[in-house]
C-alpha cells in the first residue's frame, strides 16, 4: 500500500513518520518493528498495551516470535537511526482499560508485566528501545490526562525536528 501511494503521488515511500494515540500507539510502534527502514520518525502515544522489544517473550508482549509471526525480524540498524518519541500524559494514571484479566481472551502471560498505567507502559518501552541502542524523546505532558489534544503541539515539532535532520521542507519536492 505504502509503495502504491508513493508511486501514485510521486512521494518516497521510505521518509515515514507516524503518530499513533493509545490504540494507534499500539499500531505505531509495532509498525516500526517491521518497518523501521521505511521511517524517519514515529510518536508513540500513551498506548494501553506495549510490545517490548524482548526476545524471552511471545509477540505481542515481546518479539520472540516475530519472524514466525510474520516473517520478518526486527532491525535494530534501521530502528537506531529513527528519530523516535514517546509521549504521555502526567495525569494518565487510568488502569481499568488496560488491566488485561486472566479470563479475558485477550490474556497471555505477561500481557501486564511493562506496569500497571500507560505512564509505567511507556517507561518500559522506553527502556526496551534505550537497552538496544534506540534513542527515545520521552515527554511527559504536564496536567494531561489520556488526551491527545495536549499531545498534538509536542508531536508537531518533533516531527517538525525529523523533517529538518532529514533535509526535507513541507512543500519541497522530494
Amino acid at each position: 500500500m505504502i509503495d502504491e501511494i508513493g508511486e501514485k503521488y510521486k512521494i518516497l515511500a521510505n521518509c515515514l513518520m507516524l503518530f499513533g494515540f493509545s490504540g494507534g500507539a499500539h499500531f505505531v510502534h509495532r509498525f516500526f518493528y517491521l518497518h523501521a527502514d521505511r521511517m524517519i520518525g514515529l510518536s508513540i502515544g500513551a498506548p494501553g498495551m506495549v510490545t517490548l522489544l524482548d526476545k524471552s517473550k511471545k509477540w505481542h508482549c515481546g518479539i520472540a516470535d516475530l519472524e514466525n509471526e510474520f516473517g520478518e525480524i526486527a532491525l535494530l540498524k534501521d530502528m537506531q537511526n529513527t528519530k523516535v518519541q514517546m509521549i504521555v500524559g502526567a495525569q494518565d494514571k487510568e488502569t481499568w482499560e488496560i488491566t488485561i484479566e486472566p479470563s479475558s481472551r485477550f490474556w497471555m502471560e505477561g500481557v501486564n508485566d511493562a506496569g500497571s498505567n500507560r505512564l509505567e507502559r511507556m517507561v518500559s518501552l522506553r527502556e526496551s528501545f534505550e537497552n538496544n541502542g534506540i534513542s527515545v524523546k520521552h515527554e511527559i505532558v504536564p496536567e494531561a490526562g489520556h488526551d491527545s489534544i495536549p499531545m498534538l503541539p509536542y508531536v508537531q515539532a518533533f516531527f517538525a525536528d525529523c523533517l529538518k535532520a532529514n533535509n526535507i521542507s513541507v512543500g519541497k519536492s522530494i
